[in-house]
């Protein structure tokens, strides 16, 4: 029998900060970020509008300060490494799933031991 446990990453794994939010305000971009947002939210763009829009904001940003970003700016639910390395304990695999960037993905694996798997739309 298989034991799994899923995972999302923005406003599930973290709170408040969204992992595009956290590249925009590591490249200093967060002015720019929610006046796209509040563009969508108001339906003057439409959302794949918007995520171009916003990849354009985060193109350039060197990667080796998301690490230290993750840490410091993103908000985690609170005792998530704990809860996954007792599921892990239990034999029980903790996934990831998440559309969002796979850079800051990849930077949750500070949490423990999850498994990443990345929506498909990342490949396109």
């Amino acid at each position: 029998m298989i034991k799994l446990v899923c995972f999302d990453l923005d406003d599930t794994l973290t709170r408040e900060i969204h992992s595009v939010m956290l590249l925009c305000i590591l490249h200093g971009k967060l002015d720019q970020l929610m006046e796209i947002e509040k563009l969508e939210n108001n339906g003057d763009l439409n959302w794949i509008d918007a995520d171009h829009q916003k990849a354009a904001l985060i193109e350039g940003l060197q990667m080796d300060k998301l690490h230290d970003g993750f840490v410091k700016i993103l908000k985690p639910l609170r005792n998530i490494s704990q809860t996954i390395l007792h599921l892990k304990e239990r034999n029980m695999q903790s996934i990831l799933i998440t559309a969002g960037p796979a850079q800051v993905a990849g930077a949750a694996q500070i949490y423990g031991a999850l498994t990443l798997l990345m929506a498909a739309i990342m490949k396109l």
